[in-house]
């Protein structure tokens, strides 16, 4: 899976992160992401969600799939740090960040929102 390697690499430099920081993020041992990097693994599907949520990674461009709609990596790097403190915040504030973010899709025409029961 050269592909996952090279855009896996590609992408942990465009965000300025360590290897080790990137393995610290998304929960995996800095020998592990390393093999990961290297091509001589291949996360399972967990552990591909993992990256993709918490490097803001888009999954099509990870795996080569040609997706017209790629996150440069200033938007990879604006969620990767949005979802770095989220954890850290108050049930309080997690939902009038929930709020904010809702108001903010429902005004942006490029964003399809789910329909969220309350």
């Amino acid at each position: 899976m050269d592909t996952f390697s090279t855009r896996l690499r590609e992408h942990v430099k465009a965000l300025g992160l360590s290897g080790a920081e990137a393995a610290r993020r998304i929960g995996v041992g800095e020998r592990q992401f390393h093999n990961y990097l290297s091509g001589h693994r291949e996360p399972d599907f967990a552990t591909l969600l993992q990256i993709c949520q918490r490097l803001g990674a888009e999954p099509n461009l990870l795996l080569g799939f040609n997706t017209p709609d790629v996150a440069p990596p200033e938007r990879a790097s604006i969620i990767v740090g949005i979802t770095g403190v989220l954890p850290n915040l108050s049930l309080k504030t997690l939902r009038s960040v929930s709020g904010i973010v809702g108001v903010l899709a429902a005004e942006d025409d490029s964003v399809s929102t789910p329909n969220r029961s309350r």
